[in-house]
């Protein structure tokens, strides 16, 4: 795996949290409204909670993966930026880095990811 799609493998994981999110209200919705049980909608939420599960166990592997850097710096930033959302400047200040190096941990944090 090459440097950009281990950034695409790591961006995915806001697209698994959009995601989990869509079907939470998916299972809300179907919850909300009581139906019989002649029209299957126990099937529907089933599916929907083991989608919701799949999703969740790709999220776990993305964490997982991240986990097994060993430089604390580089997963921190890692974490920070693609499980927490945020922003290079506020990586820096929590950190206490310059944004240059939040840049400079990012970058050798994705070369030394094994996918």
């Amino acid at each position: 795996m090459d440097y950009n799609e281990r950034v695409q493998y790591l961006k995915s994981y806001r697209d698994k949290l959009d995601q989990l999110t869509y079907v939470d209200g998916q299972i809300m919705g179907i919850k909300a409204i009581s139906y019989g049980p002649a029209l299957g909608t126990r099937q529907s939420i089933e599916q929907l909670y083991a989608k919701k599960e799949a999703i969740f166990n790709e999220m776990e592997k993305i964490e997982h993966t991240i986990d097994t850097l060993k430089n604390i710096q580089e997963r921190l930033v890692l974490k920070y930026a693609y499980i927490h959302l945020m922003q290079y400047d506020e990586i820096a200040k929590k950190m206490g880095f310059s944004e240059r190096n939040v840049y400079r941990y990012r970058r050798n944090a994705i070369n030394n990811l094994e996918i």
